[in-house]
């Protein structure tokens, strides 16, 4: 399975104590191939360059593993690698999860102080039939006997 890291994710082996190999292997026994989409690289670069506490350590990792091409930037960038490599994504950004979890990705956010939780794709509405409404029909008063 492939796993797409979020900049945020890059940062949880520091902030969070997870220690990603055995969490991804817990959550996907099938294995996995952690990635990290070049839009986050570039967005720790420029974490780093502002003095993000942090960044530094969060940029090393990511330089450590696989970078996955990606065109744009930001959570449309990733969500967009998501949908076209079928990737899970770990992230912490409620909105992307929830976006993603909609177009029907599973996520993985972390849950505790270093353990990761697997949400699951949102399931699709039903389709409803579209009733049409009669139109009222007004009845005329009867004669009488």
């Amino acid at each position: 399975m492939l796993v797409l890291a979020d900049t945020n994710a890059m940062f949880w082996p520091f902030t969070h104590g997870v220690r990603f190999a055995p969490e991804l292997q817990r959550l996907l026994p099938g294995g996995t191939r952690l990635l990290v989409p070049s839009s986050a690289s570039e967005e720790l670069g420029r974490l780093e360059r502002r003095g993000v506490e942090g960044a530094k350590l969060a940029r090393s990792l990511a330089e450590t593993l696989p970078t996955l091409p990606v065109h744009g930037r930001g959570d449309s960038a990733i969500f967009d690698a998501a949908l076209a490599h079928d990737a899970v994504v770990a992230t912490a950004d409620r909105a992307l999860a929830e976006r993603l979890r909609s177009a029907g990705r599973a996520v993985i956010v972390p849950r505790d102080r270093s353990r990761l939780e697997l949400l699951a794709p949102r399931p699709r509405a039903a389709v409803r039939a579209t009733v049409k409404a009669r139109p009222s029909v007004r009845r005329r008063p009867s004669a009488g006997p």
